[in-house]
């Protein structure tokens, strides 16, 4: 539960699709639902974000506490898993998230490339959408 906690507070929203793509397989032979249902039932200070709960997130006091830790502990790792989710959210084109996590990464050159690279996909979807 802990690697859970501590790996998934860099997430700001999640649900088992999001932990999933950016976390991998959970460790301890549980699955992500598994594990949520677990977080919810101990009311580890998680919050629904939609009515079906199915999208979740800490507490943001809660939330800092353990990305500092994580980050702190596993510094590497954090930096691993924030490039990943620049990619998820830029798929998904959560264009918002994506570059929430490349200023908490603190590196001006993933910022530039992000912005210049989402430009054009935002360029090419507005171009394919006003076409219809």
């Amino acid at each position: 539960m802990q690697d859970f906690l501590l790996r998934s507070s860099l997430l700001e929203e999640f649900n088992t699709s999001l932990c999933r793509q950016a976390l991998g397989n959970p460790i301890g032979g549980k699955n992500w639902q598994e594990l949520i249902q677990q977080l919810l039932q101990q009311n580890l200070f998680i919050q629904p974000v939609d009515n079906g709960e199915t999208w979740l997130r800490y507490h943001h006091l809660f939330r800092d506490f353990l990305q500092q830790h994580f980050q702190g502990q596993y510094p590497d790792q954090s930096k691993e898993l924030l490039h990943r989710l620049i990619d998820i959210y830029v798929d998904h084109h959560w264009w918002e998230k994506a570059y929430a996590v490349c200023q908490q990464l603190g590196d001006d050159q993933i910022t530039a490339n992000f912005i210049e690279q989402s430009i054009w996909i935002m360029a090419r979807l507005r171009s394919f959408l006003f076409r219809r």
